[in-house]
């Protein structure tokens, strides 16, 4: 909560069993003053007694230096997990960072879309780097980046979901982590500059139409793959070698 604040409206944290903590920029003092609705008291001891405790950043904290990310890019706490997804970004850096944390807490997903090129911000996004805090990557997440040429993929994904680099055009190369175990449908599709990628040796499926309309010039498919979808490499003319193992069916 910001420093800022300076009222909280009633019921604002009604019926939240599982708040556990809450980040405020300001002091304790700060914290005493704002004004809850409904005349709750909002000294230290009626948090604490609930469950609830509170940490107090004195002003100290900026997350933009501390966490080393991008300026631009939104975050969303994920209740399931409570930890951070990023949201969207809507910054200007060509370069852009994903940090493992922010304020204090894990980052350990990037949502759908989050990244998704039908804007002006996201369509000029040159690299990625993704911290290795993330296990987790929504569809669609660098769809249609169309001058992404970069981006480093931390150990601990283990899905590249469906349209994940759908229609990033400039991209040329990745380095699948090992730690991933599919690859969706349209994963990599109309990546038309894509020569060469690393595929996990713990890889068991590649989606339909994942690699439909690359620019592959050779692939060799790990021994764990069982399933190759539909049309998985159809129209990649210029694919010269494929290597399938045994396992397939």
């Amino acid at each position: 909560i910001p420093s800022d604040v300076t009222g909280i409206g009633k019921y604002a944290f009604s019926n939240m069993c599982y708040l556990r903590e809450i980040i405020y920029f300001g002091t304790q003092e700060e914290w005493e003053a704002i004004r809850f609705g409904d005349g709750w008291d909002n000294s230290m001891g009626n948090w604490v007694t609930g469950g609830t405790t509170i940490r107090f950043l004195n002003g100290e904290y900026d997350p933009e230096t501390a966490d080393g990310y991008t300026h631009g890019l939104s975050f969303i706490l994920n209740p399931d997990t409570g930890t951070y997804y990023v949201e969207k970004y809507a910054g200007t850096d060509t370069e852009v960072i994903i940090p493992s944390h922010y304020y204090g807490i894990a980052v350990t997903g990037i949502s759908y879309r989050a990244f998704y090129g039908n804007n002006e911000h996201n369509s000029s996004i040159t690299k990625i780097t993704v911290s290795g805090s993330i296990t987790y990557i929504g569809e669609e997440v660098f769809g249609s980046c169309i001058a992404l040429t970069e981006v480093s993929l931390p150990e601990g994904i283990k899905e590249i979901p469906a349209s994940a680099f759908r229609g990033c055009t400039s991209l040329e190369s990745i380095d699948i982590p090992s730690t991933v175990e599919s690859i969706g449908n349209y994963a990599f599709q109309d990546c038309s500059a894509l020569k060469n990628v690393q595929l996990s040796t713990s890889l068991s499926t590649i989606g339909q139409y994942a690699f439909n309309s690359s620019g592959l010039v050779s692939i060799v498919i790990p021994e764990n793959v069982t399933v190759i979808g539909y049309e998985a490499f159809r129209y990649c003319q210029n694919l010269a070698e494929i290597v399938i193992p045994n396992s397939v069916t």
